[in-house]
């Protein structure tokens, strides 16, 4: 018998190995921020609370968040925008939805919006944990997959882009479409083929795709020229 020693759970373990990050909390009510405040407490996190969409971008223009936890019912509403945006222009950001009655269609509509995960307010505070660890753990993290083509580079694990050695910022979408378009170098793909890689739940306009490729071509500046647009077809990125 081994007394002072105890079996490390699963949550135990993921518990040590979680790093200092920063996680924004967007809650409907203070019994809600009470419980994970709590909850957030057995991990090494900054926490950033807000009880409205509004406050919520208002931080995100100044704040990388590796975690976002989003309730349902946001004061003033918007929760599934936010989500949404959430899910569109983060890369690196998990997104934690939080509903208020266990219903079915209400977790798909916000799965198909982009949340990570998608939990009932009242499920025991030790299933929050697990989730929420495994969102912040260190062991999710990754070498990244690098994909090349002449000098432009994209780690699709980091969702970072650089031209050289010069980091360039686009957006999750943008960085989306490109890696896809990386992946077929050398080959034409259609409008319809992106919009099924990067859009498998709704299909926005074609001509969408002609507007992320533009500020595409517009960030990547003297690079511009490795997206080819082949009229009648599509695009294609090609090796010099």
């Amino acid at each position: 018998m081994h007394t002072g020693m105890h079996c490390m759970t699963e949550f135990d373990t993921l518990v040590l190995t979680s790093v200092m990050t920063k996680t924004l909390v967007a809650c409907g009510s203070l019994n809600l921020k009470s419980r994970f405040t709590r909850l957030l407490q057995n991990f090494q996190v900054s926490v950033d609370f807000t009880f409205s969409q509004k406050r919520a971008y208002q931080l995100l223009q100044s704040n990388n968040y590796h975690l976002a936890i989003v309730d349902q019912h946001l004061r003033g509403g918007g929760s599934s925008e936010l989500v949404d945006f959430l899910h569109s222009s983060f890369y690196n950001t998990h997104v934690l939805a939080i509903i208020r009655r266990i219903n079915t269609q209400e977790k798909i509509e916000f799965l198909k919006k982009g949340a990570d995960e998608c939990l009932w307010a009242g499920s025991p505070d030790l299933e929050l944990k697990i989730k929420v660890s495994r969102f912040l753990s260190s062991y999710k993290l990754h070498q990244p997959n690098i994909l090349q083509l002449n000098d432009i580079t994209i780690s699709t694990h980091q969702g970072a882009v650089s031209v050289g050695e010069k980091p360039i910022r686009l957006r999750k979408k943008e960085i989306q479409i490109l890696e896809y378009l990386f992946k077929h170098k050398n080959t034409v793909v259609s409008r319809k083929k992106i919009i099924n890689a990067i859009w498998p739940q709704h299909e926005p306009r074609t001509t969408t795709i002609d507007c992320y490729i533009k500020r595409i071509r517009s960030v990547l500046g003297k690079r511009y020229d490795c997206i080819t647009t082949v009229w009648g077809f599509g695009y294609m990125v090609k090796e010099r």
